[in-house]
């Protein structure tokens, strides 16, 4: 008798290696992904106290459409389209008209892109278009140091830096794409700084917390880029990192947490002053301490070890609620993978940059490594990916609800049967 058909796991037993495969629920855009239902009244998931949503399902960050349009999707990476701008590439993109101007290091300058397969070179000093990665290089940019891309399916990766695999573990249990048509790169090229890509305002905020996929390439010690500290979303008038943060100067078993931190006023906070408002607080989870720039903390390795809890090249579900801005019971707390990993109240936040509560952040992913403050700069590029960033007035919403499911995409391959016979 011949088998016809034989299970996945089976055929992995057998040595036939399998495509990546992406699980990724599909979505409409301005329907129903993630934002569209978080926004909608009518859905199970509204969020009335709404501050923010990103899930990078904009379709002009991937598709060559929209040139000339107005809200919700604008134009494409190249669109020039406003009068007023002539020549100035990406005038009317998506990044440009939500988020507003990056830094020189992530925006095209003259005379690039020379000869783009669509739009026309950039005639500024600065432009207001990002470097867009494109998996077929649509924009033009991925031989400019792209400093941000859009990936949309397991092999982009591959493409992206050759032999990286898609992260696993994404919504679904699948590989590559988060949740949707796409997932966000904040990339750093080689020896190149980048640094931020714009900003997002809301009504300044008491309480406030954030949930959102996140995971890093493989290559992320080898490249180079954590030999000196590395700065993620920054918050707060004097923007301190108040989620994830790399302020170490090699791969620990703290990062992505390593010494996240809010600043003084003005950027200071004497030493003494700061370990009295420390001594007179309530730790239950972490490491906090304090260096004459504000307040730090990780998590201990008791709660979180990343080489353990978030391997590289895996999708993780992190979580954060600060409530008490402006008083004297701060409450921090931080989850990864629905673990409580920090916890603290009573911090008074009188001489803190959160004392005038947080009223928006920056999109931040600053190399210091390649500002000369590593041994070496960074050699190949790497970076983080993220997707479905939730931020609202209210409690932190599920891990679930953004689409994590917790383990499916990287669980422990089955062991190989041995003695099979084929009829």
């Amino acid at each position: 008798m011949k088998i016809a058909l034989y299970s996945a796991v089976f055929l992995v037993a057998l040595g036939f290696l399998l495509p990546e495969v992406s699980t990724a629920a599909s979505c409409t855009p301005g329907t129903d992904c993630y934002c569209d239902k978080v926004k909608n009244v009518s859905s199970p998931i509204y969020d009335p106290n709404l501050l923010f949503c990103e899930d990078w399902e904009a379709p002009t960050l991937r598709l060559n459409q929209g040139v000339g349009n107005g809200a919700p999707w604008y134009g494409p990476d190249y669109d020039d389209s406003d009068p007023a701008y002539l020549n100035n590439r990406g005038d009317n993109s998506y990044f440009m008209k939500r988020y507003g101007l990056g830094v020189s290091g992530v925006s095209w300058s003259s005379p690039n892109p020379v000869s783009p397969t669509l739009g026309t070179p950039c005639a500024w000093p600065q432009c207001y278009g990002r470097r867009l990665w494109h998996p077929t290089n649509l924009w033009s940019a991925n031989n400019y140091a792209p400093a941000v891309g859009i990936f949309t399916a397991p092999g982009d990766f591959s493409t992206w830096v050759s032999g990286q695999p898609a992260p696993t573990n994404a919504s679904g249990g699948g590989t590559g794409v988060f949740d949707g048509h796409g997932s966000i790169g904040f990339l750093v090229p080689a020896g190149e700084t980048v640094g931020i890509q714009g900003a997002i305002t809301w009504t300044r905020r008491y309480n406030f917390s954030i949930t959102q996929a996140l995971a890093f390439p493989t290559n992320l010690a080898t490249s180079g880029l954590v030999s000196a500290p590395w700065k993620q979303h920054e918050f707060g008038d004097i923007l301190s990192e108040l989620f994830t943060s790399h302020n170490g100067s090699s791969l620990t078993d703290q990062f992505p947490f390593s010494e996240s931190f809010i600043f003084g006023l003005g950027g200071s906070y004497p030493l003494g002053a700061c370990n009295t408002m420390l001594a007179a607080a309530t730790i239950r989870k972490g490491a906090f301490s304090c260096n004459g720039s504000g307040l730090l903390w990780h998590p201990n390795t008791t709660e979180y070890r990343r080489s353990v809890d978030f391997p590289l090249g895996t999708w993780g579900c992190v979580q954060g609620q600060y409530t008490g801005l402006n008083s004297s019971n701060l409450s921090i707390k931080i989850w990864f993978n629905g673990t409580l990993i920090i916890d603290a109240d009573h911090l008074n936040d009188s001489a803190l940059d959160t004392r005038n509560g947080i009223a928006g952040f920056s999109w931040n992913n600053y190399a210091n490594t390649n500002q000369g403050l590593g041994a070496t700069p960074s050699t190949q590029m790497s970076g983080r990916f993220e997707d479905n960033m939730h931020i609202t007035a209210g409690a932190p919403v599920s891990c679930s609800q953004i689409g994590f499911t917790g383990g499916g995409g990287d669980a422990t391959p089955p062991i190989a049967p041995v003695n099979l016979r084929i009829k």
